[in-house]
């Protein structure tokens, strides 16, 4: 943690700041990394901005060192799946992201973690409801869970609330319109197809 309060009272521009991630085990023996690849480092809001929405699935610099400030201008996490994405492609829009090239963090894998639990390779399809819980803490489970539309929402959202010039704003527009024409509209699709998938198991239970 020290190094990165190191970098972020260097350079006042870096409004987060990370390392490199391992994974080990129970036993606490590495048994591999995360290597995700450094974040644009852009002076240009839209730029940094596209790269993260390309980053679902790469949630680990999240547990860095964020600028309170920067922070406190975020909706932070919000009780949906996925806004840990939500969150880092907006705290891109009010600075740079800075990687520590060292691992310095190190995430446990267990058969109960919750990427394990959720995201296995056996899980075919997904019970967004019952994942929902986790991340809601509400064990009275919603109706219909969208996680991808809601994300892309939500990207317009960010956009919106940050403190942008409005050609900047625009720029941001259409990296998201961009990005749902390039793979978002997929992950939206396939939403509604595990929607339907899912109430077919149920109706046939």
């Amino acid at each position: 943690m020290s190094r990165c309060v190191n970098v972020l009272e260097r350079e006042p521009s870096i409004v987060l700041c990370h390392s490199k991630t391992a994974r080990i085990n129970e036993d606490n023996v590495v048994v591999g990394t995360y290597d995700i690849g450094r974040v644009t480092d852009s002076r240009k809001p839209h730029e940094r901005f596209r790269d993260l929405l390309s980053r679902k699935g790469f949630p680990w610099m999240i547990f860095g060192v964020f600028r309170r400030d920067a922070l406190s201008m975020t909706q932070i996490l919000r009780e949906y799946i996925g806004s840990d994405w939500n969150l880092l492609a907006e705290i891109s829009l009010i600075g740079r992201i800075y990687e520590i090239p060292k691992y310095l963090f190190f995430r446990r894998d267990h058969p109960d973690a919750y990427t394990n639990r959720h995201y296995s390779k056996d899980v075919i399809v997904h019970n967004y409801r019952k994942e929902s819980v986790w991340w809601t803490g509400n064990k009275r489970r919603a109706l219909i869970v969208w996680p991808y539309w809601r994300n892309c929402l939500e990207f317009f959202k960010s956009v919106r609330r940050a403190q942008l010039k409005w050609s900047e704003r625009w720029l941001c527009c259409e990296e998201i319109s961009r990005w749902i024409l390039r793979e978002g509209w997929e992950l939206m699709k396939w939403d509604l197809a595990n929607e339907l998938q899912l109430w077919r198991i149920k109706l046939n239970c």
